[in-house]
C-alpha cells in the first residue's frame, strides 16, 4: 500500500467494526501531512482539528503501522490524555499487527519472513528488527525509551482549563517528551488536538516557525488562522508542503456528510457548546 489513505481504508473495519468510514477531503489532508514527515519534508507538524473527526484513527493507529510496513527498525512513542486511552489505541494497533492482511503487507513490501512481530504487550510492541510502538499517557512514563517519531494525540480536555494541567502538559512536553528522540536531524514529533486555551501545547508550538500548522476549522475563514509569526511558513488556511484547503465561502462546513451546517449552528447556541467553546473547539480560535 503505497498511499496511506488507501491504508486506512483498507484498515477501518478492524478499527471500527460495524462503523461505516465516511470519506472526506480532511482526510486526505491529514495523510498528505503525515506522508510528508515519512518522506523527510517536515518533522514538526501540529494538528488543529474538531473532535469526532478521526483524527486517533489516523494520527495514532494507522500511520505508525503503515510507517512500520515501510520500515520495521522505526521507534514510536504514542501519547494519549489518559492510560486507557492509551491502551484502547495500542489495542487497535496491535488487532491490525496480528492480523493475515497486515502480514500480507509486509511480505509484499519486503518478502517472506522479512521481520515479524517479536514481543506485545497491552502498551507496548516490538518488532525484531529493533522497532518499537509504546503507548502513554501525557505525564506518564517514557523513561528510558528514544523514538524516531513522538505522537501527542489531545494531550488535554476541556475542564483542564481551568486547572492547574493546562500549563503542566505544556511542561511535559517541553521537559520530557522533546528530549524522548534518538536523532534530532531526523525524528519527528506530531500534535494533534482540538484548540481548548491559547495557552494550551499547540497554542504554544504554532508560534515557532519550525512547525507545520495544518488547521482544519469546522466553518471556513477566508482569513485564515493568525498563527502571531512574522515571517510564517505557512500561508493562510495552507501549509508550506503545497496544500490548501479546497473551500472558497466562508462558513462552509469542513465535513458536512456528518457536520452539516444546521448542527454547526446549533453547537453554537446555548443548547449546544454556546459561542466561546464552539470557536476553540470547531474553529479552532
Amino acid at each position: 500500500v503505497r498511499k496511506l489513505s488507501a491504508f486506512v481504508k483498507l484498515a477501518w473495519p478492524m478499527i471500527e467494526p460495524g462503523r461505516a468510514l465516511v470519506w472526506n477531503w480532511h482526510l486526505d489532508a491529514i495523510c498528505e501531512h503525515l506522508e510528508a514527515i515519512t518522506k523527510g519534508e517536515i518533522n514538526k507538524l501540529v494538528i488543529n482539528i474538531p473532535p469526532g473527526h478521526s483524527k486517533t484513527s489516523i494520527v495514532t493507529i494507522c500511520w505508525p503501522l503503515w510507517e512500520w510496513v515501510l520500515d520495521p527498525t522505526k521507534r514510536i512513542i504514542c501519547a494519549s490524555y489518559s492510560d486507557d486511552l492509551a491502551r484502547e489505541a495500542a489495542k487497535k494497533r496491535l488487532t491490525i499487527l496480528q492480523s493475515e492482511w497486515y502480514r500480507g503487507l509486509v511480505e509484499i513490501a519486503h518478502g517472506p519472513d522479512a521481520w515479524r512481530l517479536k514481543h506485545s504487550t497491552q502498551k507496548q510492541a516490538e518488532t525484531n528488527r529493533t522497532g518499537f510502538l509504546m503507548a502513554t499517557s501525557v505525564e506518564g512514563q517514557a523513561t528510558g525509551r528514544h523514538a524516531d517519531r513522538v505522537i501527542v494525540d489531545d494531550p488535554l480536555k476541556a475542564q483542564d482549563i481551568y486547572t492547574i494541567r493546562l500549563e503542566k502538559h505544556v511542561s511535559w512536553f517541553n521537559e520530557t517528551m522533546r528530549t524522548r528522540v534518538t536523532d534530532v536531524s531526523s525524528a519527528a514529533f506530531v500534535v494533534v488536538q482540538q484548540r481548548l486555551h491559547e495557552a494550551d501545547l499547540s497554542g504554544e508550538l504554532v508560534k515557532d516557525p519550525e512547525w507545520c500548522h495544518l488547521c482544519l476549522s469546522s466553518e471556513f475563514d477566508p482569513e485564515g488562522y493568525d498563527r502571531g509569526r512574522d515571517d510564517d511558513p505557512d500561508p493562510p488556511n495552507g501549509t508550506r508542503i503545497g496544500w490548501r484547503d479546497p473551500r472558497t465561502e466562508e462558513g462552509e462546513p469542513l465535513f458536512p456528510a456528518r457536520f452539516p451546517k444546521a448542527h454547526l449552528e446549533h453547537e453554537k447556541g446555548p443548547f449546544g457548546l454556546g459561542p466561546i467553546a464552539f470557536s476553540a473547539q470547531h474553529n479552532q480560535r
